[in-house]
């Protein structure tokens, strides 16, 4: 019976919190300080020696980029509005773009010339996982990165609205340092 009830107790618990999805991050100002993104790892430091970048993923392929301030804004209204909770919200975010055309805006907004960019193979990323502990975590979830990983936030637009900070602003923040 105390099994019971500590279950029934847990699920009322969390059917009281909201789930918040997210697209590939940007950082901003001081979130995520010490974290990497997309391109202000593999790319732009790159990009900036007149090198070419290599990015372990399908450049092509489409992705939603969250500014995580449109993360925060989302998460304090699912949880503090009843209908948001217990269920899952796609967090508003700029259109889907590919990789490749995400590292060409982000050249544009610091006006760097554009450097060569190249998709690394999978294999060179677990050569590089036996050394590098952050390539082998990376390894676990680069299949986020080989295809198409687009959000539907059109529910969520319905209950909370659609603000989100518009892609090229994302990425003025995301880069500043690269100015």
């Amino acid at each position: 019976a105390a099994a019971l009830i500590s279950t029934i107790i847990s699920a009322r618990t969390l059917a009281r919190k909201p789930e918040v999805i997210t697209g590939v991050f940007h950082r901003n100002g001081s979130l995520c300080r010490n974290e990497s993104t997309a391109l202000d790892s593999p790319v732009m430091p790159r990009w900036k020696k007149g090198k070419a970048a290599m990015v372990p993923a399908d450049l092509d392929a489409p992705h939603s980029w969250t500014n995580p301030a449109d993360l925060g804004r989302l998460l304090v209204k699912a949880a503090n509005d009843e209908r948001g909770w217990g269920k899952a919200w796609h967090t508003p975010s700029a259109d889907a773009v590919s990789i490749r055309e995400l590292a060409h805006r982000g050249r544009g907004v610091v006006g760097m010339d554009a450097g060569k960019l190249t998709s690394m193979p999978s294999w060179m990323l677990a050569l590089g996982g036996l050394v590098n502990r952050e390539a082998r975590e990376f390894r676990e979830m680069n299949y986020q990165f080989r295809r198409p990983f687009v959000l539907d936030w059109a529910a969520t637009a319905e209950v909370f609205g659609s603000d989100y900070t518009p892609l090229d602003e994302s990425l003025r923040q995301n880069l500043a340092s690269f100015r």
